[in-house]
């Protein structure tokens, strides 16, 4: 009887000294990062063996951390997640921890959650409300610049678009020269809106077209010997902002890959309380600002003549740039699955 007492006890004072730790952990941004990841991957389910060993690879590219250390913090983060409820439970204290993050942990952050959630085919509906409540919680947890940013007076002549998208497309051609040769490349052969680009959801329901085409143009490569940077110009992509129902729009004819893009999307999504957006490029301009809900954006030319000046809501705005990150990001992925590695790592700038 005493022994069974005794075993209750120390169960308790184990379950207590647990909890406890557990808590403690919360006050560390990695221990909250990878937390973080889980709570929007976990759906009540054990996480699969060949999701977990993607996590944990994730987990070691981002958080820097030994093999032993790697381990503990996907246990520890875990347990917090399924077991304690942690990111309901103690909100203001993740919340907290979040706003320690500087601006490059916050970028790393959030590039984490996107390569976490591009594994399966389709997040779930809670998987997707869980990945946009975290990524909007990374944004708005930016602490408050000390310095007023004034609006640009460009800002007065802004034509406000409710409505405006954000499309990442991947661009196509069909001649490549080599050495005063020039082999014909074939156009992927899936349907789309323009023949040479195709948008992040044409190509995810067309992956084996897409990775056809790339893999022609690594044939090429290999045959002829060519260095990558003689043929990147096959694998560029292009951001741009439309809208649905207007003429006006903003190309950035500048950003190529998806890390050159992350400067302004960075900038979106964590910088903007800190200074207004300017990027003066050859034969282009891009300036940018957020106040009030709003962010104002125009483009310009070579001599500075004004080409579009529009605004937009913000967080939809921002919702729109998160959504075509992880559909581009997730096409990156699946070319890497088949074995066309080259555009993964170049469009992140890995």
């Amino acid at each position: 009887m005493y022994i069974v007492i005794f075993l209750i006890i120390m169960f308790i004072v184990f379950y207590l000294f647990r909890l406890h730790s557990l808590k403690a952990k919360l006050d560390d941004p990695i221990y909250v990062a990878a937390s973080l990841v889980i709570y929007v991957i976990e759906q009540d389910i054990e996480i699969e063996v060949k999701y977990r060993y993607f996590i944990l690879e994730q987990f070691l590219t981002f958080l820097n951390l030994s093999t032993k250390d790697l381990k503990e913090v996907y246990s520890a983060s875990y347990v917090l997640i399924k077991k304690r409820n942690a990111y309901e439970s103690y909100a203001e204290k993740i919340k907290a921890t979040v706003q320690s993050l500087t601006f490059e942990q916050r970028k790393s952050l959030d590039k984490l959650f996107v390569r976490c959630s591009i594994f399966n085919e389709a997040l779930t509906a809670t998987q997707t409300e869980r990945l946009n409540a975290v990524r909007l919680l990374l944004t708005q947890c930016v602490e408050p610049s000390q310095k007023i940013l004034e609006q640009p007076e460009w800002c007065q002549n802004t034509k406000l678009l409710d409505g405006l998208k954000a499309e990442i497309v991947f661009l196509f051609k069909q001649e490549l020269s080599t050495q005063g040769a020039t082999t014909s490349i074939n156009l992927p052969n899936f349907p789309r809106i323009v023949e040479e680009q195709a948008t992040t959801e044409e190509a995810l329901l067309n992956i084996d077209g897409l990775y056809d085409y790339y893999r022609q143009v690594g044939d090429v490569t290999e045959q002829a010997n060519l260095a990558f940077y003689e043929v990147s110009y096959f694998y560029w992509m292009r951001l741009w902002l439309w809208h649905p129902d207007e003429e006006e729009s903003i190309s950035f004819p500048w950003y190529d890959t998806l890390a050159s893009m992350m400067f302004f999307i960075s900038w979106l999504r964590f910088g903007f309380e800190l200074e207004n957006f300017i990027d003066h490029r050859q034969g282009w301009s891009l300036e940018a600002h957020v106040s009030n809900g709003v962010v104002f954006i125009r483009q310009l030319d070579d001599e500075g003549e004004e080409l579009t000046n529009i605004s937009t809501p913000y967080i939809n705005l921002l919702q729109s740039i998160n959504e075509v990150e992880q559909r581009v990001q997730r096409v990156a992925y699946l070319l890497f699955q088949k074995g066309e590695s080259t555009p993964f790592y170049y469009w992140n700038g890995d």
